[in-house]
């Protein structure tokens, strides 16, 4: 069962509560996507020059790929760069990433970029770092990608809903929060 040493009606309250926060998180998720089809405002951390311009974070409509559009100073996209969902391996934070402290120590006017505004997403093609507009727009990011993500690895990866991956499975630094 869910909570084997709970008392069978404790049991039915706390997966009844379970199954109404995976429907509240299942409808978080869908509108996430839906608002980043179209693009969330953001920034772009980039510590090789300092800056962190404005930027536009987008998910395709198939919630695969993940593209953040810097924009120039007319606006009109600069530069884009993407990462499919199922290759981040990992999103920190600057409350508990001395990493992510240093990317937004870098940047020229840190002050501008709230410690509890800044995700690190791990890609493969290193580091992206984005400031989102709130803290409360970075943990609609955070709870929302990191469903949208598993959602990728398990199509990607279907030996993990099995747990029969070869060496077992991954250990829990590997896991998103």
């Amino acid at each position: 069962g869910l909570s084997p040493g709970l008392p069978p009606q404790d049991a039915a309250i706390a997966a009844r509560e379970w199954a109404r926060c995976a429907q509240d998180l299942r409808r978080r998720a869908r509108a996430f996507v839906r608002k980043a089809v179209s693009g969330i405002p953001c920034r772009f951390m980039q510590s090789a020059d300092g800056t962190a311009p404005a930027a536009t974070l987008l998910l395709d409509a198939q919630a695969i790929c993940l593209t953040i559009n810097e924009s120039d100073t007319s606006g009109e996209t600069a530069q884009a760069h993407e990462c499919s969902l199922a290759d981040i391996h990992n999103i920190w934070v600057c409350a508990d990433s001395l990493l992510a402290r240093r990317v937004h120590g870098a940047i020229c006017g840190a002050g501008d970029a709230d410690l509890a505004c800044v995700v690190l997403l791990d890609a493969p093609k290193g580091p992206l770092g984005v400031v989102m507009r709130s803290s409360e727009a970075r943990e609609e990011f955070l709870d929302c990608m990191a469903v949208l993500i598993a959602v990728q690895r398990l199509r990607t990866e279907p030996g993990l809903a099995r747990c029969d991956l070869p060496g077992g499975l991954p250990p829990p630094e590997a896991q998103l929060r």
